[in-house]
């Protein structure tokens, strides 16, 4: 079936009109599987004690194509497992590409969102699918403490021994963490090379030979395991001096910090602060109304040093010498580093063509832990063409990408101070001469400083009716309205400069 998006026009939050579409299935032709999520049908929840999460499939908190459904992770700090079959795919033959999409709905601060493939015992029922359920391939996003990365990971089989090995990718990909939707693509070669995209952009790429970590290829050699390091094998190759003593004056008892001696001159016998004697009592000044006046304090000038009580302070010792310890020198008996002897693996083979003997794939599942709900995934698609799957994801994540960005919630304007900073950012040599003219014209009007008045001797506020009183006397004397409102004009007019306002006007 071709794809048919029939447009339809929605106001967004911000009243600018975003063109969203109506969802229609996607054509799949040529496809070797792809499930857009429009049916449950398939898939089966897994019954295991553990798996207490709810699968849901809903619709998108934000939508961009209307009535598109996806997978949803509903429940957060649960465990989630879902799988469904899927037609058998067989390694070797020609590329392999799996490809998803994620949205992180509430965002992702701890939790997985990969993708198992598994070759599924198709003879057990599918509710039994966990956590220890072999997989073929993980892939996909994961973000939880120390980890933040896409995982590419293969089970391999060691054909000698017969056992089971994850090969991890040693590519590392950060996963962008928004709440936008996200396509991840693996693309595993037949020439046994492997690329990961994020949003159809390659973000990694390396050999399936060479960038797994263990290597598909054993070591020919590995460690005896029944080698043993000899008792009097000597490792360290320097020891301390046996001829060296310590000398007769090193003092290991002798503290790292002392306490400071009181300096030359310090007087503790008289005061750090002491009255102003310049000081005097002003004429308005009435004891029996204001209390007795008290001059204010200023420094002690007989304090040259120091003054008042001496608190030490500690400080480093200059006889700390610490325990005496005998200097190194060049061990005679040193060997080397110790190292187990080597034998003949007795697991190691060669492979040329690993990818051709992965295991198929019948299944598919997600086994996750998340401490966020609403992780959100559609359209996963298994096909042996990057072209292809890059056509599918054109006509699906691509336009609903789009429709996302332009839903984004809009800058906020500029403020006026934002405007002026980018300006100076853009004009620097204007804003140079501007400065130069600034600091002429600051050194012209400054350079003849008027004379500096007497400063203000501080003294204690009279209370307010003596201050009522010396008010009326001074206005009585000027002329001037001793009234509440002639006091407060006279205020404002001092406040503004003559101007005779309210500094709030």
């Amino acid at each position: 079936m071709h794809v048919k998006w029939a447009l339809a026009v929605f106001a967004a939050a911000d009243d600018a009109e975003v063109q969203k579409v109506n969802y229609t299935v996607p054509d799949a032709a040529g496809i070797h599987f792809v499930d857009t999520m429009d049916t449950k049908e398939s898939w089966v929840v897994a019954s295991g004690e553990k798996f207490n999460g709810v699968w849901t499939f809903g619709h998108r908190q934000v939508e961009a194509i209307v009535a598109d459904v996806g997978l949803v992770v509903n429940d957060s700090a649960r465990h989630h497992a879902i799988a469904r079959e899927i037609p058998t795919w067989t390694f070797g033959g020609s590329d392999f590409v799996i490809q998803y999409e994620a949205q992180f709905q509430e965002d992702l601060h701890c939790g997985g969102a990969y993708l198992k493939l598994l070759n599924w015992d198709r003879s057990r029922p599918l509710n039994e699918f966990d956590n220890e359920a072999p997989y073929v391939v993980m892939f996909g996003p994961d973000r939880c403490g120390g980890t933040n990365k896409v995982h590419f990971i293969v089970r391999y089989q060691n054909p000698v021994s017969q056992e089971w090995e994850e090969k991890h990718s040693t590519k590392a990909v950060t996963p962008p963490v928004d709440r936008q939707t996200h396509l991840y693509s693996l693309v595993v070669r037949a020439d046994n090379t492997f690329e990961v995209f994020v949003d159809l952009k390659s973000v990694s790429s390396g050999s399936i030979l060479t960038d797994l970590s263990p290597g598909i290829n054993p070591p020919a050699e590995i460690d005896d395991p029944t080698d043993s390091k000899p008792e009097d094998w000597i490792d360290n190759p320097k020891m301390p001096d046996p001829s060296a003593e310590k000398p007769e004056d090193w003092d290991e008892d002798e503290p790292a910090q002392i306490d400071s001696t009181m300096p030359e001159g310090w007087r503790e016998d008289i005061p750090a602060q002491i009255a102003d004697p310049a000081a005097t009592m002003p004429d308005a000044w009435d004891e029996e109304e204001d209390g007795e006046w008290e001059p204010p304090q200023i420094p002690n000038p007989a304090c040259g040093v120091g003054c008042g009580t001496y608190k030490p302070a500690k400080i480093p010792n200059p006889k700390f010498k610490g325990k005496w310890e005998a200097p190194q020198v060049d061990n005679p008996d040193y060997k080397g580093e110790w190292i187990p002897r080597q034998i003949a693996n007795p697991h190691y083979f060669t492979e040329d063509n690993p990818v051709s003997k992965f295991n198929s794939i019948n299944t598919i599942g997600f086994e996750l832990w998340t401490m966020q709900a609403n992780l959100l995934f559609d359209n996963i698609l298994i096909a042996d063409s990057w072209d292809r799957a890059q056509q599918f994801a054109e006509s699906t994540w691509k336009v609903r990408s789009q429709i996302e960005d332009s839903l984004k919630p809009k800058r906020k304007s500029k403020t006026t101070l934002e405007r002026l900073t980018d300006m100076a950012s853009e004009n620097l040599l204007w804003v140079g001469f501007a400065v130069v003219a600034l600091v002429a014209v600051c050194w012209f009007s400054c350079r003849s400083p008027e004379p500096e008045m007497p400063a203000k001797k501080p003294s204690p506020k009279p209370s307010p009716a003596r201050a009522e009183q010396v008010v009326a006397s001074s206005s009585a004397a000027s002329g001037a309205d001793p009234s509440p409102d002639g006091i407060r004009k006279r205020e404002n007019t001092k406040e503004t400069g003559g101007l005779g306002m309210d500094i709030d006007e």
